[in-house]
């Protein structure tokens, strides 16, 4: 799987390189340097950086046109160009002549979905032809095109990674037993009391510790949204379904555990229960009774394995997460902005009046290519096939 990290290196380019070269741990990796920004793509076997071949493509056939970068290195206009290969939709997301975010999908409406506000352009092929969406269509690489692709293959570093790896991993071994009991008293000493956005910097003994040690270890213990989101669909899904006289309050999430009440109405029959738990005997294994009321608890894994060795920017990783969950409908509430010195984490409060089983699996879709976390989920019943929805999540990126 491709890697992207990526970084504006304010006039210095090779130390932002080797900067970006320490914190990936992938065995081949490619450099691009496109005005103030730095890109580094990174795999754990051979191949080629197919995304920044395409953004010159791109601009030789005019499709890009000069951008202006705002205050933050992002400006208003932004493409995205998703290709089909073999089984997957890959993704690429231009903004102001650099290549911002790169992601895949086996389904084409969930990788366009991710896009955000992002304009469209679809690669013609044989399985776009069965996308329905109205979005721009361009051409396939013609051969010659094609023939510029070996010049953005990956190719091994200088200096092998291993070593590397080894010191990381002690240090983030060694940090570990200290930085958690820190962690924890930090978090509970600084939840947010009011929606008003907090903009904090990480206490001088967490200064103290190595920065990607505890990013690492945040994301460690944090509960991915991904998760969190499908195991509320999956609930909600077989909740949905609950015969006539039994009715299931909501669904909420404490820590790592999703759990429900479901309690028997004055006309619910002790035998229809009985036949509906026979039916969905997947959920037999955490559903306990206390008389007439019956609790659902699903756990949930902690961690977001994946992104604890990887990193993306946070910029404008954040502006497409906010623009994407506005697009659907929902309400985000910036309510924390937290940093350190290479690393930062947002928090939005998210709250939706009225979503569907579909939305459920749209929001697990945009969830699972970002480092991001869940807590305090509250899905409720408003009808047969709609929820209110309340959640706060956390982004986490380089600076």
């Amino acid at each position: 799987m491709m890697e992207l990290l990526s970084l504006p290196h304010h006039g210095h380019a090779t130390k932002t390189i080797r900067r970006l070269k320490s914190r990936s741990q992938q065995s081949y990796q490619y450099v691009s340097q496109r005005g103030d920004w730095v890109c580094l793509y990174g795999s754990d076997s051979e191949g080629v950086a197919r995304n920044e071949w395409w953004l010159d493509v791109l601009t030789a056939r005019g499709l890009l046109h000069e951008q202006e970068a705002g205050e933050h290195g992002v400006s208003e206009q932004s493409v995205t160009i998703i290709e089909n290969i073999g089984d997957l939709w890959h993704a690429t997301l231009i903004d102001a002549g650099v290549v911002r975010q790169i992601w895949t999908d086996t389904h084409y409406h969930l990788c366009a979905a991710n896009a955000g506000t992002s304009h469209i352009f679809l690669v013609e092929s044989s399985p776009a032809e069965s996308v329905d969406e109205n979005h721009e269509r361009i051409a396939p690489p013609s051969d010659q095109e094609l023939g510029s692709l070996e010049l953005y293959r990956l190719t091994s570093p200088a200096q092998p990674l291993n070593n590397r790896r080894v010191i990381i991993g002690v240090s983030v071994l060694l940090a570990a037993v200290i930085a958690l009991t820190l962690y924890v008293q930090r978090s509970d000493s600084n939840e947010p009391a009011t929606s008003q956005v907090s903009h904090e910097s990480v206490s001088p003994e967490l200064k103290a510790l190595p920065p990607w040690g505890m990013y690492r270890l945040v994301l460690h213990e944090m509960v991915s949204a991904q998760t969190v989101m499908e195991g509320a669909l999956l609930s909600a899904t077989h909740l949905a379904l609950l015969p006539p006289g039994w009715k299931a309050k909501g669904l909420t999430q404490q820590g790592s555990e999703l759990s429900a009440t479901i309690e028997r109405e004055p006309d619910g029959l002790i035998g229809v229960w009985q036949q509906w738990q026979r039916q969905h005997d997947s959920l037999s294994p955490f559903l306990s009774s206390d008389g007439d009321q019956h609790t659902l608890r699903l756990p949930l894994a902690s961690g977001l394995p994946y992104w604890q060795s990887h990193v993306m920017p946070m910029q404008p990783t954040d502006q497409r997460l906010q623009d994407s969950l506005v697009t659907m409908g929902f309400i985000a509430q910036q309510s924390s902005d937290k940093s350190s010195s290479t690393w930062q984490s947002k928090t939005w409060e998210v709250t939706h009046q009225g979503v569907s089983a579909s939305e459920l699996n749209t929001l697990a879709a945009l969830f699972a290519v970002m480092p991001v976390s869940m807590k305090a989920l509250t899905l409720t019943p408003v009808s047969p096939h709609r929820w209110s929805l309340s959640f706060s999540i956390t982004l986490y990126g380089g600076l």
